[in-house]
C-alpha cells in the first residue's frame, strides 16, 4: 500500500530502532531527491512501522527548494520505483499505478499552486493513460475542464455533504 500510495513520511518526524538501519541501511546517496521514501521503502520489506494519529509537524514550501514543482520530481519517482521493483518484482503490477498517482499529484500541484491549467491537464491525460480506472484522476480532469465557478459551487457543495456525514458518524459513536 505505501508503495502505491508512496504517503508523506517526513524525516523529521521518524523514530527508528538501530536495528532497522544496520539492517536496511541508510538513505541511497545516489539520489538527489525521494532517497528518504526509497529507505521508508526498504525499511517496509523487513519491518513494520506504524502512524501515529496527529498532527506533530508542518512542511513548508520555499522558493528554490528542490520539492518544489512536483511535475519536476516524476522521474526521481520512476527512478525509486525501479529500485524498489528490482528487489521486488511483485510489486511491478503496481507501477503503473504509482506513477499514475504520482502525475495526479503534479497535475493538482500545476492548477492549484501555479494556475498552469495546460500543464494539468497534459498531467491527468498521461495518469489516466497509465491507469484509466484511477478515479480521481477522471473527477479531475472534469474539474479542469469546467468553468471556476462552478468548480468552487461543487466543491463548497461536497465539502458541507462531507461535514454533514463525518459529524453523523461522530455521533453514532457517541
Amino acid at each position: 500500500e505505501y508503495f502505491i500510495k508512496d504517503g508523506p513520511i517526513v524525516p523529521s518526524t521518524t523514530i527508528f530502532r538501530k536495528e532497522v538501519f544496520k539492517t536496511v541501511g541508510f538513505f541511497n546517496e545516489n539520489l538527489k531527491v525521494y532517497e528518504d521514501t526509497e529507505m521508508y521503502l526498504r525499511v517496509a520489506e523487513k519491518w513494520k512501522f506504524f502512524y501515529v494519529k496527529g498532527g506533530y509537524c508542518y512542511k513548508r514550501r520555499s522558493p528554490g527548494q528542490i520539492t518544489q514543482r512536483l511535475e519536476k520530481l516524476l522521474h526521481n519517482q520512476d527512478i525509486v520505483s525501479q529500485i524498489i521493483v528490482s528487489r521486488n518484482p511483485h510489486l511491478k503490477k503496481f507501477v503503473k499505478r504509482r506513477a499514475s498517482r504520482n502525475r495526479l499529484k503534479a497535475a493538482i500541484d500545476c492548477l492549484i499552486i501555479y494556475g498552469e491549467k495546460q500543464k494539468a491537464l497534459s498531467h491527468v491525460i498521461k495518469s489516466l493513460k497509465l491507469n484509466p480506472f484511477y478515479l480521481r484522476s477522471w473527477i479531475f480532469m472534469i474539474m479542469i475542464l469546467i468553468p471556476y465557478k462552478l468548480n468552487l459551487k461543487i466543491y463548497a457543495f461536497v465539502k458541507s455533504k462531507f461535514y454533514q456525514l463525518r459529524n453523523l458518524g461522530d455521533k453514532e459513536r457517541i
